[in-house]
């Protein structure tokens, strides 16, 4: 038996990974004939003396492979989809009827066996060069995620997104975890980087801290009388914040409102509608007294007189 030994170098794609795949070798058991044999129609008793494994394209996500059978009587004959297929590692990649999925970068070893007669392929996986690191995704404020896309000098592209290095310009504005996840912290402009295999790709954004959330309590009552008013209307101005109404001590409570300035509106029966504008920094509580409504006048008359 003698071995044949041969290299072909292309790049192979699966999902997101890139590899490329070297075949350092290709096992056959005893032929002189570095070619492919083309395959003869009549059947034949005699006994295969060795299987050839043959490699086509090695551009793709898919490797076709072929088996060749020679025999004694110097026949061949193509027994690729007879042969029963057999990988050395399926976590690197799998085989079916002669067609190798990639799953993974390392060193594989592809049989192909019949009649008791076993060929092999041997591959050796890697990934090609990174020409350039791509981030797409982004927000303004909150918690987001980003991408990180290598693509390859052919323009072939891999998401490695939980692989690259991740980094940020101003964690006082904005940091980003190993994942590319982003939380924003502060108010300003920042840069997201990405590195992967010694390339780095960034990301400008503008970002806003978000609204810290308090909470406004307070009393209502009569700016008259100093008691408490049961059942008025309390709205915070916001466009967001529900309408509450004063219990029978007159207390209302706001629990999720957005800090800063807002605008605050009571409605009473028999008071004057009353607003008022507050800078809310932190939990806040406030007091707001209600005018009573005037009352009219009687029609056609005084209503009081004076007596000299």
């Amino acid at each position: 038996m003698t071995k044949k030994h041969f290299t072909h170098a292309g790049l192979v794609h699966l999902v997101k990974l890139i590899v490329a795949a070297t075949l350092l070798s290709s096992t056959v058991a005893c032929t002189d004939n570095p070619t492919s044999p083309t395959p003869t129609t009549p059947p034949s008793s005699s006994p295969v003396t060795n299987v050839t494994v043959h490699a086509g394209a090695t551009a793709g996500a898919m490797i076709p492979l072929t088996a060749s059978a020679s025999r004694a009587d110097g026949t061949t004959t193509d027994v690729t989809m007879r042969a029963n297929w057999e990988s050395s590692n399926s976590a690197i990649a799998t085989v079916q009827t002669g067609t190798v999925t990639v799953m993974s970068t390392g060193e594989v070893e592809i049989r192909a066996a019949f009649e008791g007669i076993t060929g092999s392929i041997r591959l050796v996986v890697t990934e090609p060069p990174v020409a350039s690191v791509e981030i797409s995704g982004g927000g303004t404020s909150g918690v987001f995620q980003l991408t990180a896309i290598a693509r390859s000098p052919d323009g072939s592209t891999r998401d490695v997104t939980r692989t690259a290095t991740w980094e940020s310009s101003e964690v006082t504005i904005a940091s980003v975890s190993v994942a590319g996840q982003v939380t924003v912290v502060g108010s300003g402009n920042v840069t997201i980087r990405a590195s992967y295999r010694g390339v780095t790709g960034s990301r400008a954004l503008t970002v806003s801290a978000p609204s810290r959330m308090v909470t406004l309590s307070g009393m209502v009552r009569s700016a008259a009388t100093g008691t408490a008013i049961a059942g008025a209307s309390v709205r915070v101005l916001n466009g967001m914040t529900p309408m509450t109404v004063t219990d029978p001590t007159g207390r209302f409570v706001f629990r999720e409102v957005p800090e800063g300035r807002v605008l605050i509106e009571v409605m009473a029966l028999g008071y004057q509608v009353y607003e008022t504008s507050r800078e809310l920094e932190g939990d806040t509580n406030v007091v707001l007294d209600l005018t009573p409504t005037p009352q009219p006048a009687p029609v056609g008359g005084v209503s009081q007189l004076q007596h000299r």
